[in-house]
């Protein structure tokens, strides 16, 4: 059975705009709609006025939010994690550090010696990154902790960052002897 009704006229003039996509500003649209192109929520706020200001006297001596740390609702595993990235983040800064004062070194004037202590330099960061690698694995292991908490996230990248870290000195040396024929020619 077919009902031939005819709609509102404000539902028409409401189609009309939407068929009009992103052809217009939203402000035209809403101008062809309303007679207005400012948007307020005035009125919204209007009518919600007595439950916010109801609300404001409920909560005036409330503190908003939490605190960064809240050991009390962290798992041991958290807490263990927060321990162990603190420390790491101390140690990685000045290993990142030396490597690089060591590379920069060798990059203002290449000579035996300056490749011999990049090499060296390498190979330390390298071990410290499978180490700490290895570490934050354990962790993640040991207290089963998320990967989408913002410790578990971090550990997981730091196991990510070991795995990719050179396996040995032979490797270094080939590399260096590339590096260095590329910038001779």
């Amino acid at each position: 059975m077919h009902l031939n009704v005819k709609p509102p006229p404000q539902y028409l003039l409401f189609r009309e705009i939407l068929k009009l996509g992103s052809s217009l500003p939203w402000q035209d649209a809403m101008q062809r709609l309303t007679g207005q192109r400012k948007m307020s929520a005035g009125a919204i706020l209007d009518y919600f006025r007595p439950l916010i200001d109801w609300l404001k006297v409920q909560n005036r001596n409330e503190k908003a939010g939490w605190a960064t740390e809240c050991p009390e609702f962290l798992s041991n595993g958290d807490q263990v994690a927060k321990q162990w990235l603190s420390k790491y983040n101390l140690e990685a800064q000045s290993r990142y550090y030396e490597e690089s004062e060591v590379e920069w070194a060798y990059a203002t004037n290449i000579t035996d010696e300056t490749e011999k202590k990049q090499v060296e330099a390498r190979l330390e960061l390298s071990k410290f990154e499978k180490e700490v690698a290895r570490n934050a694995s354990d962790i993640l292991l040991a207290y089963n902790i998320s990967k989408l908490t913002e410790s578990g996230r971090q550990l997981f990248a730091i196991s990510n960052i070991g795995t990719s870290a050179l396996k040995n000195q032979t490797v270094l040396e080939k590399v260096s002897s590339l590096q260095k024929t590329f910038t001779l020619l």
